[in-house]
Protein backbone atom coordinates (compact mmCIF):
# COMPACT_ATOMS: atom_id res chain seq x y z
CA UNK A 1 0.00 0.00 0.00
CA UNK A 2 1.45 3.34 -1.07
CA UNK A 3 2.02 6.05 1.89
CA UNK A 4 0.32 8.82 1.55
CA UNK A 5 2.51 12.09 2.13
CA UNK A 6 1.52 14.27 4.87
CA UNK A 7 1.07 18.59 3.92
CA UNK A 8 0.38 21.34 6.01
CA UNK A 9 -2.54 22.78 3.69
CA UNK A 10 -3.76 25.36 6.46
CA UNK A 11 -2.17 28.14 4.58
CA UNK A 12 -3.55 27.03 1.17
CA UNK A 13 -6.19 28.96 0.17
CA UNK A 14 -8.56 27.25 -3.18
CA UNK A 15 -11.49 28.64 -5.51
CA UNK A 16 -13.42 25.92 -7.02
CA UNK A 17 -15.42 26.70 -10.25
CA UNK A 18 -18.69 24.65 -10.56
CA UNK A 19 -22.38 25.21 -11.71
CA UNK A 20 -23.49 22.23 -9.28
CA UNK A 21 -23.99 23.32 -5.92
CA UNK A 22 -23.32 20.03 -4.67
CA UNK A 23 -20.14 19.10 -6.44
CA UNK A 24 -19.07 22.94 -4.60
CA UNK A 25 -19.93 21.87 -1.40
CA UNK A 26 -18.23 18.13 -1.53
CA UNK A 27 -15.39 19.43 -3.40
CA UNK A 28 -14.95 22.22 -0.48
CA UNK A 29 -15.70 19.53 2.54
CA UNK A 30 -13.04 17.16 1.10
CA UNK A 31 -10.67 20.53 0.91
CA UNK A 32 -11.45 21.82 4.26
CA UNK A 33 -10.91 17.73 5.39
CA UNK A 34 -6.88 18.01 4.10
CA UNK A 35 -7.03 21.29 6.12
CA UNK A 36 -7.69 23.64 3.27
CA UNK A 37 -9.23 26.61 5.43
CA UNK A 38 -10.40 29.32 2.73
CA UNK A 39 -12.11 28.04 -0.16
CA UNK A 40 -14.28 30.36 -2.52
CA UNK A 41 -16.89 29.43 -4.80
CA UNK A 42 -17.82 30.31 -8.64
CA UNK A 43 -20.04 28.99 -10.52
CA UNK A 44 -19.41 30.28 -13.94
CA UNK A 45 -15.99 31.08 -15.45
CA UNK A 46 -17.27 35.10 -15.48
CA UNK A 47 -18.38 34.50 -11.80
CA UNK A 48 -14.88 33.16 -11.17
CA UNK A 49 -12.44 36.11 -12.95
CA UNK A 50 -14.39 38.69 -11.04
CA UNK A 51 -13.71 36.97 -7.48
CA UNK A 52 -10.37 35.89 -8.63
CA UNK A 53 -8.21 39.09 -7.56
CA UNK A 54 -10.31 39.32 -4.24
CA UNK A 55 -9.98 36.14 -3.21
CA UNK A 56 -6.08 35.64 -4.05
CA UNK A 57 -5.90 31.93 -4.57
CA UNK A 58 -3.56 29.89 -4.42
CA UNK A 59 -5.25 27.45 -6.68
CA UNK A 60 -7.91 27.44 -8.92
CA UNK A 61 -10.29 23.78 -9.61
CA UNK A 62 -13.02 24.10 -12.61
CA UNK A 63 -15.36 22.33 -14.54
CA UNK A 64 -14.58 21.84 -18.06
CA UNK A 65 -18.55 22.78 -18.95
CA UNK A 66 -21.24 25.07 -16.90
CA UNK A 67 -24.33 26.21 -17.84
CA UNK A 68 -23.09 29.39 -18.81
CA UNK A 69 -19.57 29.55 -19.54
CA UNK A 70 -16.45 26.87 -20.09
CA UNK A 71 -13.44 26.62 -18.57
CA UNK A 72 -11.91 26.97 -22.07
CA UNK A 73 -13.35 31.04 -21.31
CA UNK A 74 -11.34 31.28 -17.99
CA UNK A 75 -8.39 29.64 -19.29
CA UNK A 76 -7.80 32.76 -22.53
CA UNK A 77 -9.02 35.22 -19.96
CA UNK A 78 -5.81 33.99 -17.31
CA UNK A 79 -3.33 32.79 -19.55
CA UNK A 80 -3.63 34.82 -22.63
CA UNK A 81 -3.48 38.18 -21.10
CA UNK A 82 0.33 39.02 -20.26
CA UNK A 83 -1.08 41.88 -17.79
CA UNK A 84 -3.29 39.32 -15.96
CA UNK A 85 -2.08 38.96 -11.99
CA UNK A 86 -2.82 35.47 -11.70
CA UNK A 87 -1.41 34.45 -15.10
CA UNK A 88 0.27 31.45 -13.60
CA UNK A 89 -1.95 30.18 -10.79
CA UNK A 90 -2.11 26.45 -11.11
CA UNK A 91 -5.34 25.43 -12.51
CA UNK A 92 -6.77 21.89 -12.33
CA UNK A 93 -9.38 20.87 -14.75
CA UNK A 94 -12.20 19.14 -13.12
CA UNK A 95 -14.39 17.10 -15.88
CA UNK A 96 -16.42 14.03 -16.69
CA UNK A 97 -15.38 14.93 -20.47
CA UNK A 98 -12.56 12.80 -21.00
CA UNK A 99 -12.59 13.02 -24.64
CA UNK A 100 -8.64 12.83 -25.80
CA UNK A 101 -9.90 15.96 -28.07
CA UNK A 102 -10.85 17.60 -24.82
CA UNK A 103 -7.85 16.90 -22.39
CA UNK A 104 -5.24 17.96 -25.47
CA UNK A 105 -7.28 21.64 -25.71
CA UNK A 106 -6.98 22.16 -21.95
CA UNK A 107 -3.31 20.89 -21.85
CA UNK A 108 -2.68 23.56 -25.11
CA UNK A 109 -5.02 26.34 -22.86
CA UNK A 110 -2.94 26.22 -20.00
CA UNK A 111 -4.41 23.89 -17.58
CA UNK A 112 -2.00 22.50 -15.36
CA UNK A 113 -3.31 19.15 -14.35
CA UNK A 114 -6.70 17.60 -14.63
CA UNK A 115 -9.10 15.12 -12.29
CA UNK A 116 -11.65 13.31 -13.47
CA UNK A 117 -15.29 13.17 -12.22
CA UNK A 118 -16.47 11.91 -9.90
CA UNK A 119 -13.93 13.19 -7.55
CA UNK A 120 -12.57 10.84 -4.60
CA UNK A 121 -10.13 12.44 -2.09
CA UNK A 122 -7.36 10.10 -3.12
CA UNK A 123 -7.34 11.84 -6.54
CA UNK A 124 -7.69 15.49 -5.02
CA UNK A 125 -5.08 14.88 -2.30
CA UNK A 126 -2.68 13.52 -5.44
CA UNK A 127 -3.02 16.28 -7.98
CA UNK A 128 -2.24 18.97 -4.68
CA UNK A 129 1.28 16.68 -3.41
CA UNK A 130 1.95 16.62 -7.64
CA UNK A 131 2.18 19.99 -7.93
CA UNK A 132 3.81 20.58 -4.35
CA UNK A 133 6.50 18.19 -5.42
CA UNK A 134 6.97 18.62 -9.19
CA UNK A 135 6.21 21.84 -9.81
CA UNK A 136 6.04 22.49 -13.47
CA UNK A 137 7.90 25.69 -14.67
CA UNK A 138 6.17 28.07 -17.20
CA UNK A 139 6.89 28.32 -21.18
CA UNK A 140 5.83 31.31 -23.64
CA UNK A 141 5.87 30.71 -27.45
CA UNK A 142 4.25 32.28 -29.98
CA UNK A 143 1.14 30.26 -29.80
CA UNK A 144 1.26 29.30 -26.30
CA UNK A 145 2.14 30.57 -22.63
CA UNK A 146 1.28 28.14 -19.87
CA UNK A 147 2.79 25.31 -17.81
CA UNK A 148 5.29 22.77 -19.45
CA UNK A 149 3.02 20.12 -21.57
CA UNK A 150 5.41 17.73 -21.51
CA UNK A 151 4.86 14.85 -18.91
CA UNK A 152 7.50 12.06 -20.20
CA UNK A 153 11.11 12.12 -19.74
CA UNK A 154 12.62 10.88 -23.18
CA UNK A 155 15.77 9.55 -23.32
CA UNK A 156 17.81 10.78 -26.89
CA UNK A 157 20.08 8.53 -28.23
CA UNK A 158 22.42 11.06 -30.44
CA UNK A 159 25.57 12.87 -30.23
CA UNK A 160 25.53 16.06 -28.51
CA UNK A 161 27.23 18.64 -30.69
CA UNK A 162 26.19 21.93 -29.23
CA UNK A 163 28.85 24.28 -28.41
CA UNK A 164 29.78 24.32 -24.96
Amino acid sequence: MAVIKRYDFSALSAMCVDDSDFFLEVFTDVLGAFGVKRVTSADSAEAALEKLEQANPDIVFIDWEMAHDTCEDFLRAVRQNPKHPFRTIPIILVTGYTEIKRIHLARDLGINEFIVKPISAKNLHARLVKLIENPRKFYMSRTYFGPDRRRRQVELDFQDRRAK
